[in-house]
């Protein structure tokens, strides 16, 4: 999950070049940097928090996606485009953090001690 979440902000990242002015390019990329490490860092991490980092970030991004034209307007991307990935984004986020409730529930059922 971490892998997919690094590689579509750099593969998105590649799409916003069409906009052909550097300095556009170069917002995106600096406003896309957390989001880039979060996932090269969480790719690493072997833990159930993992879904937590990942939900949260991917949380922030559906937020930021939002609130992209009041940083800067970036006319290689088209104009449903910010709205449609916020909803995706949160949708996702949603649905992680819903697996990391799912999975903290499992995990109490199998270690609490029968009675």
């Amino acid at each position: 999950m971490a892998f997919v979440f690094s590689h579509a902000a750099v593969v998105l990242h590649a799409i916003w070049v069409l906009a052909l002015d550097f300095s556009v390019v170069l917002k995106e990329l600096l406003y896309g940097l957390p989001y880039i490490l979060t996932g090269l860092v969480v790719w690493r991490m072997r833990s159930k928090w993992t879904l937590i980092v990942i939900a949260s970030a991917w949380l922030s991004h559906g937020f930021y996606d939002f609130y992209h034209d009041i940083f800067f307007v970036n006319p290689g991307v088209f104009a449903w485009y910010p709205v449609f990935c916020a909803f995706v984004d949160i949708a996702v986020a949603l649905y992680i953090f819903a697996s990391y409730k799912r999975l903290s529930l499992t995990e109490r059922r199998t270690t609490s001690p029968s009675t």
